[in-house]
């Protein structure tokens, strides 16, 4: 009885060290499915964004053609310079600005072009002004400038009060000394080569 029981347990041992045997190949088997699975999903979840991010530029393209055939119907180039050298622009802006104060009953004191620097595909071009006039008249002047076309922008913009003296039974007008840079953008590809 006791060789029987000796029989029995040896063979309950081997059949245990059999089945950890086949539990450690399997897993030997499993592991690299597991691990080609995660990557089969890993490279999915990458082609679901890619596709997803195809979709928003096909989508975005739909918008940018509208907004193309919007800027034609609209005329929204005669907002820029033609094709013109940034020197060119820049005596335009200057003459329009010097125009502009002296329509207005300003006192222009110093104008001078301002180098052109890049930005991205464009040159920005300018002049750095300063004049003198009043209140009301530096809001036209202002106003005139940002609104006409081709459009001009206003980069830089101090104000300070001038003393003045009012003469006795005059009303005081208030004068400003006004500093500004007034610049517009120039497509870089269109001049001499996209070189400054």
């Amino acid at each position: 009885m006791k060789a029987r029981l000796l029989n029995h347990r040896d063979s309950l041992i081997s059949v245990a060290l059999l089945l950890l045997i086949l539990l450690v190949a399997a897993s030997f088997i499993v592991s690299p499915l597991v691990s080609q699975y995660e990557q089969y999903q890993l490279e999915l979840t990458k082609d679901a964004r890619l596709l997803q991010q195809l979709g928003a530029v096909a989508e975005s393209k739909q918008e940018l053609q509208q907004a193309f055939q919007m800027f034609e119907t609209q005329e929204l180039s005669s907002w820029l310079y033609d094709l013109e050298e940034p020197a060119a622009v820049a005596l335009d802006v200057q003459r329009r600005v010097s125009a502009e104060v002296a329509k207005n009953n300003g006192q222009l004191r110093t104008i001078s072009p301002m180098p052109a620097k890049r930005k991205d595909d464009y040159l920005l071009v300018g002049v750095q002004v300063n004049f003198t006039a009043d209140y009301e008249s530096v809001l036209q002047i202002l106003k005139e400038l940002e609104t006409d076309k081709p459009l001009l922008a206003i980069d830089t913009l101090r104000f300070a009060p001038i003393a003045y003296r009012a003469r006795a039974g005059e009303l005081e007008r208030q004068q400003l000394n006004v500093q500004m840079s007034v610049t517009t953008f120039v497509r870089a590809e269109f001049t001499q080569g996209g070189e400054l």
